[in-house]
């Protein structure tokens, strides 16, 4: 369970096939849910998923337990504006996210991964609707 400043929340996910809903945390126009719990015995790291919740879209994902990542994910959360809304909306209010995010990544190298997701600009903006 992430800790505050993050408040619980249930909020849309691009998926390939429309908006699915996680039951997340949320702090600063982003969110964060658990995909995978970590294994029993403790070898495989609970895993975590930070989309954007103005397009539902995943920035990165994370792993580790929720109480080593909550300082980490405040970080990125804090770094900027991530308000805006839809695919581009960061172009006009936070034209260096995609910098910040590499940035943040490289930094925190053992706990983010960086993988490419889908790009639907339509699924995004029926996340912003359910937002909205």
């Amino acid at each position: 369970m992430m800790q505050a400043p993050w408040a619980s929340e249930t909020y849309g996910i691009a998926m390939p096939d429309g908006v699915h809903f996680a039951d997340g945390f949320v702090y600063r126009g982003l969110g964060v849910h658990q995909t995978y719990p970590g294994s029993k015995n403790g070898r495989r790291k609970p895993r975590w998923i930070v989309p954007h919740l103005g397009s539902g879209h995943r920035l990165c994902s994370l792993i580790g337990d929720a109480e080593r990542l909550t300082p980490i994910v405040t970080d990125l959360a804090e770094a900027g504006d991530w308000s805006f809304e839809g695919l581009d909306g960061w172009r006009n209010m936070f034209p260096e996210a995609r910098e910040c995010l590499l940035e943040f990544a490289s930094r925190h190298r053992q706990f983010v991964r960086l993988r490419g997701g889908q790009n639907s600009e339509n699924v995004a903006r029926l996340v912003a609707e359910h937002r909205g």
